[in-house]
């Protein structure tokens, strides 16, 4: 029943946008790892939306047009491009690979696979709006953050196969080991073992659903059933906790965990098992409780926790089954093995006490998770961006061609930088400005270098010879290759620097005249740390970093 249920449906419209642009990147062949898609899009102010997806591929410099358009001019489009679907669930993007006629190739966000539909069943849900979509030479993620990503991916990768086939080898031993021809009724004792290794999935999701309630797999589990399904009715109800203080999902969780554990330590068919049968049959004194209070006192039910009543009903019925046929004398077990019911109890507590202490820090953690989503998509927003800027010191008008300027003088943003030819933070913005130029088309960076007009001063040199440059005839052709193999060298030499870009107006005054005029304008501004950045004669709030800037300053 639960694995039926895990199909594509069950993703929210966050995930079907994550899941389209993917898969839509991986059909482009781009150098691009889930984790930078998925942080993008969950960074954008408007996720999901097309828009997010357009803003999220302009950042591995995909080229993006949205359009509107009627079905019968697709055809002429270049594929792939996405489709934007609106149903009873919401909204869902497709991507569309081909299309010939009445007939198109696309993959179904829905379905998660690629297929071949017709017109009328394309268009039935359709828009009518689409993304198209072109790569280029320079369309990937940066290069070391790709290899840092699919590294971190990979690991999660091996941690995740070997967890699985350690815990298969692992829960599969009782039955590897079990002498099958050792009694008539033996296979009610694996029966019995799956039945808690059944119960110990469900109970898992019932924790799971109590720590994200929110998550859209454990909704559609629990809302699948109709109006009257709902996990959430249930286990948020007074009635939920044993005396107020201990969930039954922890309750269920700890039961079902504790038992497996002894199981497989002990082996089927001993006297553990009869001990855990005994504590089966007792345990079926709370199905009837559970039902009454889900029928008559909240008056919703919880499918998980019915799945949970099935698994209890099964193995109370397993366990009198397997009791009476064997003759078991339960008060002679219980008489004669009080140590193995003091085990049993210290392994059901066990769990309970480790929940405890975890479950706070796993709340916390997944609230901290969304909180910084949320924050994220705030943050990126322009009006809230523009009104913190304008709270920020403001610097007035700069001197014309006072620096370095980067772009076109007239753009709409500006972007000044404070720098120091010999600051490691600096080279590190250099970088990402670089990046952020590549990005934001109508944006211009100036360059002030806080540097005095001091000739023994180590920052004097390099200051200068990059001015040089950039008021030479050749500054188009090597300024910004200047600049990047200044910033970007692990150790800066400026004689070799000066010995590769050579110049031959080092020795003009104006460059000597415009250090002092830089470092006079650091001074009168109180500028004494390297980088500072001001954004459209503001600085920049002390929550910002440029990396966020892209997303803000697209028009």
């Amino acid at each position: 029943m639960i694995f039926g249920l895990i199909k594509p449906e069950y993703y929210s419209e966050k995930i079907k946008c994550i899941e389209a642009t993917w898969k839509l990147i991986k059909s482009l062949k781009l150098c691009v790892s889930y984790t930078a898609v998925k942080e993008k899009l969950e960074q954008h102010p408007d996720y999901p939306s097309l828009l997010s997806i357009a803003d999220c591929l302009d950042g591995f410099n995909v080229n993006t047009l949205g359009l509107k358009l009627g079905y019968e001019k697709l055809s002429t489009l270049h594929t792939p491009f996405i489709s934007l679907h609106e149903n009873k669930q919401g909204e869902y993007y497709n991507i569309v690979h081909h299309i010939s006629g009445e007939k198109i190739n696309i993959w179904d966000n829905k379905l998660d696979k690629n297929i071949t539909t017709s017109k009328e069943v394309f268009i039935s849900d359709w828009t009518g709006k689409l993304l198209l979509v072109e790569a280029t030479a320079a369309s990937q993620e940066p290069i070391a953050e790709y290899k840092q990503h699919i590294l971190e991916q990979q690991k999660r990768n091996w941690i995740i196969v070997l967890g699985i086939l350690l815990g298969v080898l692992f829960i599969s031993s009782p039955i590897l080991g079990f002498n099958w021809s050792s009694t008539m009724y033996g296979f009610g004792y694996p029966f019995y073992y799956f039945m808690k290794f059944f119960g110990l999935i469900v109970s898992t999701l019932l924790l799971w659903y109590e720590v994200d309630n929110h998550n859209p797999f454990l909704q559609q589990i629990c809302t699948g059933a109709g109006e009257k399904s709902s996990c959430n009715s249930v286990l948020a109800s007074k009635s939920a906790k044993l005396l107020g203080i201990i969930s039954w999902s922890e309750i269920g969780f700890a039961y079902f965990l504790s038992g497996l554990f002894v199981l497989i330590v002990y082996g089927l068919g001993g006297v553990y098992q009869i001990l855990l049968m005994a504590t089966s049959i007792v345990s079926l004194v709370y199905i009837p409780y559970s039902l009454f209070v889900q029928y008559n006192v909240i008056k919703k039910w919880c499918p998980l926790c019915l799945l949970v009543q099935v698994v209890l009903l099964l193995e109370g019925i397993t366990s009198i089954y397997l009791l009476n046929s064997n003759h078991v004398n339960l008060s002679n077990i219980f008489f004669n093995n009080g140590t193995a019911l003091l085990s049993l109890a210290l392994l059901f507590i066990a769990p309970l006490v480790i929940w405890y202490f975890i479950s706070d820090t796993i709340k916390k953690a997944k609230e901290s998770r969304f909180a910084t989503s949320a924050l994220s998509r705030i943050k990126n927003d322009p009006a809230i961006f523009n009104t913190l800027l304008e709270k920020q010191d403001e610097i007035g008008e700069l001197p014309k061609n006072l620096g370095i300027i980067i772009g076109d003088q007239n753009a709409k943003h500006q972007i000044v930088k404070i720098c120091n030819p010999h600051c490691g933070p600096c080279a590190k913005m250099h970088v990402k400005l670089e990046q952020l130029l590549g990005q934001v088309k109508d944006v211009s960076v100036q360059i002030i270098f806080n540097t005095p007009l001091n000739t023994k001063d180590r920052r004097y040199l390099p200051t200068k010879h990059l001015l040089a440059i950039a008021n030479s005839d050749k500054a188009n052709h090597s300024l910004d290759h200047a600049l990047d193999d200044w910033y970007t060298a692990p150790v800066k030499l400026y004689d070799a620097f000066a010995e590769k870009y050579p110049v031959d107006n080092l020795e003009d005054e104006k460059l000597d005249a415009c250090i002092k005029t830089m470092s006079d304008w650091c001074n009168h501004h109180n500028i004494a740390a390297t980088p500072t950045v001001f954004i459209n004669g503001y600085k920049l709030p002390k929550n910002y970093s440029i990396n966020e800037l892209a997303l803000i300053l697209k028009d």
